[in-house]
């Protein structure tokens, strides 16, 4: 039986190796715990990170996988950003409108821009219709231009996300509408987990960094150039000139279906900090939801990081961390080595944590040998503080910081190799 499971397995690697090459190469995705003791945003789902670590400082159910809405256009965002990158598409190439996109467009009960199949729309009118005025046909548009259908878009949307270390995603269309008003086949929609969310945002920031190019204008006019034409404005509601404004606040994207509820994926640059927030299913104080929620939870989320967390220096390059801390080299003259920090360490804390010193934890590298030169790199440490248990959003993105050799060490001679295997034969 146990050699029929291990035939198996083997061919359905072969079978799929790009499946199981992602499942070999994705980042690993460790569980976040819920904290809300600094305090409890009114929302199903709610994360804010560090949008330069990926540091996780605030979490509230954000492994559970829920509705995602109009938040889905930053995904697509990112494979257009990807495919421009990658010399498959041009921002001044023309996208052609079918007929059931254009119908799609006059849809008044969805956020659109008006198409026509008479006309010719470059990539890059189309990515700002579907961030700015969350346009959902300007999304669909993007779509078959990129994979030649929404479905095979689709399919790609999950690869991306599963490339990123998350597998519970669900995608059917590039905008994030519920199936019924697309083609009136179901009650699905796109669905992902908050802390896949702000991944999605955080690779969206660090890749294509102009995207806040797009999403901090208020409003814009679509298609630059071209007639007939109209003034776009912005769903997020926190942007300069706006009804919740924020100062700082220059992305990402708003969402909402009645299945989703109120959601917003947000950024701040404050002082030279930059958060990234998600709010899925946002709620007043009466707990109940409409779409100015999304701000209010966001403003409140944003303000508790800024105000409870530092970001801060804490040892210097050649800093010992522990006089008794060594290197173990079994070959080596002095076996014990002395080690200190490679470069300086930092790290977020809490303000009004009552522990604040962190504790490292020291790797020695595998295969270490004889001769060890001084300075070279012995062993990785990682740190971490007792009042933290948030982590990051994949455990890739955890500092590792190199430790050094203090000293050189030569490798022992034969002699002293062979009285060192007469004393541990003797100690066993």
């Amino acid at each position: 039986m146990k050699k029929k499971i291990i035939t198996t397995l083997i061919a359905l690697t072969l079978l799929n190796p790009i499946t199981a090459a992602f499942a070999a190469d994705a980042p690993k995705v460790s569980p976040t715990p819920t904290d809300t003791s600094g305090v409890d945003i009114a929302a199903s789902a709610a994360i804010a990170i560090d949008a330069n670590t990926g540091k996780i400082l605030y979490a509230k159910n954000v492994d559970e996988a829920r509705g995602i809405a109009s938040e889905s256009k930053l995904i697509t965002a990112y494979l257009v950003y990807k495919a421009v990158k990658e010399g498959k598409i041009s921002w001044d190439d023309e996208v052609s409108i079918n007929d059931a996109t254009q119908k799609l467009s006059r849809n008044n009960n969805l956020s659109n821009v008006v198409l026509y199949t008479d006309v010719q729309y470059k990539v890059s009118d189309l990515l700002d219709a579907a961030l700015i005025a969350s346009a959902n046909a300007a999304a669909q548009a993007l779509a078959i231009k990129l994979a030649g259908s929404e479905e095979e878009f689709a399919k790609e949307m999950t690869t991306q996300l599963n490339e990123w270390g998350f597998q519970d995603v669900h995608f059917i269309n590039a905008s994030g509408l519920n199936d019924h008003d697309v083609t009136g086949a179901s009650d699905d929609e796109n669905t992902m987990s908050a802390k896949a969310m702000a991944a999605t945002a955080f690779h969206l920031y660090h890749d294509f960094p102009e995207v806040l190019d797009i999403t901090k204008q208020p409003t814009k006019v679509f298609p630059e150039g071209k007639y007939p034409n109209i003034t776009m404005n912005t769903f997020n509601l926190m942007l300069p000139t706006q009804a919740f404004y924020m100062e700082g606040v220059d992305g990402f994207k708003t969402g909402t279906t009645d299945k989703a509820g109120a959601c917003f994926t947000g950024t701040i640059d404050r002082a030279g900090t930059r958060l990234i927030t998600v709010v899925l299913d946002a709620k007043n104080a009466d707990g109940k939801s409409d779409k100015s929620a999304r701000f209010t939870q966001t403003k409140v989320l944003m303000n508790y990081v800024l105000d409870n967390w530092k970001y801060d220096k804490l040892d210097n390059k050649g800093t010992r961390l522990d006089k008794n801390k060594t290197v173990y080299v079994a070959n080596a003259k002095t076996r014990n080595l002395k080690i200190a920090l490679g470069e300086e360490t930092a790290y977020w804390y809490r303000t009004k944590a009552t522990v604040q010193t962190p504790t490292y934890k020291v790797e020695p590298l595998a295969g270490l040998e004889a001769p060890i030169t001084k300075g070279q790199t012995v062993a990785n440490a990682t740190l971490s503080v007792a009042e933290d248990k948030l982590g990051y959003l994949t455990d890739d993105l955890t500092p590792v910081y190199p430790m050094v050799a203090m000293n050189e060490d030569k490798k022992a001679n034969i002699f002293t190799t062979f009285i060192r295997w007469i004393a541990d034969k003797v100690a066993k």
